[in-house]
């Protein structure tokens, strides 16, 4: 996943200010999103952080993951706040997963395409059509916990799913800290039971 676009404000001053912001202020959600595209927490994390001398930020603008989930998928992860090319900005990120069959992508076009290779050196690339849905982003999920409150299904927001992208993102500000690879199961292992099953409360969502 890619996440590379200019910035000027980011949203506040504070985020110019406090450590980590990259991560702490943007890669957390990206974060989730592997979790919920590979179907599975993660077991460790590496990366770097690094800044650049034209950043408007006072700390690193940019970072470089990759983590390995529990159930063996490898994800990569990159952002920067300084980007002066190709522009893969908030809700316009880029995702790319290679599967046996083919290699998904999302643009900043917003259109899903897989692509093919074929045994003539050719490509064959099929764009698939999103299922509407009258709900996105944060309406989404403010709607899903209603309908709950109604009787619904229980969302996919809860405390102890929110709590597992937190221990990712700890672990990963940890390991651009020290240059090692992390063990994300030294935060898990700290949530207390009661959390370990909690019922489904307003917490952090799904980003896009």
């Amino acid at each position: 996943m890619a996440v590379n676009y200019t910035i000027d404000t980011a949203g506040g001053a504070f985020r110019h200010q406090i450590p980590d912001a990259m991560i702490y202020e943007g890669a957390e959600h990206h974060l989730d999103q592997f979790r919920n595209l590979a179907g599975a927490d993660g077991s460790w994390i590496q990366g770097v952080q690094w800044g650049q001398p034209w950043s408007t930020f006072e700390g690193n603008t940019c970072v470089a993951l990759i983590a390995g989930m529990t159930n063996g998928v490898i994800v990569q992860f990159e952002m920067n706040h300084i980007e002066r090319g190709h522009q893969n900005g908030w809700h316009e990120e880029y995702y790319r997963v290679a599967c046996e069959g083919g290699t998904v992508t999302l643009d900043a076009d917003h259109v899903v395409r897989v692509t093919r290779h074929r045994r003539d050196g050719s490509e064959q690339i099929e764009e698939i059509t999103p299922e509407a849905n009258p709900r996105d982003g944060h309406f989404a999920v403010i709607g899903t916990f209603l309908d709950w409150l109604d009787g619904g299904p229980p969302p996919e927001t809860t405390i102890d799913d929110a709590l597992r992208t937190m221990a990712l993102t700890f672990a990963a500000v940890e390991a651009t800290h020290t240059g090692n690879r992390v063990d994300v199961a030294s935060y898990t292992s700290t949530i207390p039971a009661s959390l370990a099953n909690a019922s489904p409360m307003i917490s952090q969502g799904r980003s896009p």
